[in-house]
């Protein structure tokens, strides 16, 4: 099934209810402000494995065909993560990846929180996009692959990390994925350091 995502609404082929339930609805429904939306981007993909329904909602995996920023693709093997939630050079975009060890949901609810403290920022000040930039300071650091071999190396993570963004050698260019650090780290993590470009 292809589904595609474009400016705050998706769109999952005929049967967005049945397969993403009350949740897609309610996204579809409510379009982000245009005010906030800053640069569309466009993502393309199929569903690459069966929906796991559970408690807390439906989850599925989207295989990412293309993805384009104001028009043009968007390598994602090109940018770095900005502390394991945003990418460089992608305005006013978050994602949520869970912790190995612990709950998903513990990650989930850290990340909701910054995006929350990031996007009351953005109102303070009369910002429409916000968008991770390497510090000159930052632009000849060591990359990294995005997930620490060490930490977690599964067979389809290990094939596919040329494909996936970079992590640097320092904060907040790392993906910790380490709960007792981050319940620390996130909620007093700098927003104003020169990491975030508002505009």
């Amino acid at each position: 099934m292809r589904c595609c995502s474009h400016r705050g609404r998706a769109r999952w082929g005929g049967w967005s209810s049945d397969l993403t339930g009350v949740r897609a609805v309610a996204f579809q429904s409510q379009a982000i402000s245009p005010a906030l939306e800053g640069r569309d981007i466009r993502v393309t993909g199929v569903i690459a494995a069966m929906p796991q329904w559970s408690e807390a909602g439906v989850r599925f995996r989207l295989g990412v065909e293309s993805a384009l920023l104001d028009g043009r693709p968007v390598d994602f093997a090109d940018t770095v993560t900005y502390r394991g939630l945003m990418f460089t050079g992608v305005p006013n975009m978050a994602y949520v990846f869970g912790y190995f060890r612990h709950s998903w949901t513990l990650r989930a609810d850290l990340i909701s929180d910054f995006v929350c403290r990031l996007l009351h920022t953005l109102q303070e000040k009369g910002a429409s996009r916000v968008v991770p930039a390497l510090r000159p300071e930052d632009r000849d650091m060591p990359l990294g692959p995005w997930v620490d071999p060490e930490n977690f190396n599964p067979g389809y993570l290990t094939r596919s990390m040329h494909l996936m963004p970079t992590q640097g050698d320092r904060e907040p260019w790392r993906h910790l994925h380490e709960y007792a650090v981050e319940r620390e780290l996130l909620p007093v993590a700098e927003l104003d350091d020169g990491t975030l470009a508002f505009c």
